[in-house]
Parts: C-alpha cells; sequence; structure tokens
C-alpha cells in the first residue's frame, strides 16, 4: 500500500531473499527463513539515493519574442533569405554576427581591420548592410562587430528587398535575434 506494507502468499519453506526497490532509495535484499505454517514479519528500513537528473534549461519569451520567432519560421519555410536557426549558430560559432555573412550564398565580405566597418558586395553593388536586432533598426555603431554570437539566437539575411517589416533595407540586410530578446 501507500505506506509501503505487503504480503505474500504461497511462499516455500526455507531460506528466501526478499528483496526491495523503490524510486529514490537503494535497493536492498534481506535473506529470510520461513517455517512452514508460520508467518513471518519482516521490517526493512531503506535509505534514501539521489538520482542525478539531465539538466533542465527553461526559457522564458514574451508574447512578441514568440511571435517574431514564429515570423523568422515563417520567412525561412518560404525559402526568401539565407537563415541561421540556433543549432546552426552553435554549428558555425561566429565570434561576431559579421562572420555569418561569409556562409551566406552570393555575398563577398570586405572588413577594415578586425573591428572596423563592414561592407558587403550582393550582385555586384557594393553596400552597408541594414541591420535589424530584435525587430529594432540598428542605425549607431557597427552591430556586425558589436553583437557577439554567443549573444545569437537565430540570423536572416536578405540579398535584394528585404522583407516589408525590415523595410528599408540595402543591397543586403541582417536581421538578428538575440537570447536576450525585446
Amino acid at each position: 500500500n501507500e505506506r509501503g506494507f505487503f504480503a505474500v502468499d504461497s511462499v516455500p519453506s526455507g531460506l528466501q531473499i526478499l528483496r526491495t526497490r523503490h524510486l529514490g532509495y537503494g535497493d536492498r535484499d534481506v535473506p529470510v527463513v520461513l517455517e512452514p505454517g508460520h508467518t513471518s514479519e519482516v521490517r526493512i528500513g531503506l535509505a534514501t539515493r539521489a538520482f542525478e537528473l539531465e539538466p533542465i534549461t527553461v526559457t522564458v519569451r514574451s508574447r512578441s519574442r514568440l511571435r517574431d520567432m514564429q515570423m523568422f519560421d515563417h520567412r525561412r519555410a518560404l525559402g526568401f533569405g539565407t537563415f541561421f536557426t540556433r543549432e546552426d549558430l552553435e554549428r558555425h560559432r561566429p565570434w561576431v554576427l559579421a562572420d555569418l555573412l561569409r556562409w551566406t550564398p552570393g555575398v563577398q565580405v570586405r572588413r577594415s581591420g578586425a573591428f572596423g566597418p563592414v561592407t558587403v558586395t550582393s550582385r555586384g553593388r557594393r553596400c552597408t548592410p541594414a541591420v535589424w536586432v530584435d525587430g529594432t533598426r540598428w542605425r549607431v555603431g557597427s552591430p556586425l562587430t558589436e553583437i557577439l554570437g554567443l549573444e545569437l539566437e537565430a540570423v536572416e539575411i536578405h540579398r535584394g528587398l528585404p522583407p516589408p517589416e525590415f523595410y528599408p533595407g540595402a543591397c543586403v540586410t541582417v536581421v538578428a535575434w538575440t537570447k536576450r530578446g525585446r
């Protein structure tokens, strides 16, 4: 029952081994000598045993963030652009956001130094990419070299005309979704 009491009928007489097992407790084997026609009572104490479980990751996102990621998946399904999911980012391990442009078909990257401005050439046009971070147009500094790869959740890169929500674009529009979100 729920308190751990049990009864076993029709057990042969003689030496028997009573094995107890319960989740969260160590297994225990207890020898019991049974005599014919007699009832035996055995009290067994079990020691608790901790189990190491796999770690649990909990991610909390706002409704707007959930909607953003659903739209990311929708645009990716349409196939217009180059998309990097969390798994892709873990595989490529970019140091900064600009590194992902190297894996974008039809885009050539030019950088002035390690952290200098980034320009690209796509379809014969040279430009400074338009960059959106967590749904907001980035207008100051150089997000392509300021946002670390470890901060990224997903990235989409559009050559030519971007999706309407990221207009105005440039010859290349980079849309980055960070782990911290909006």
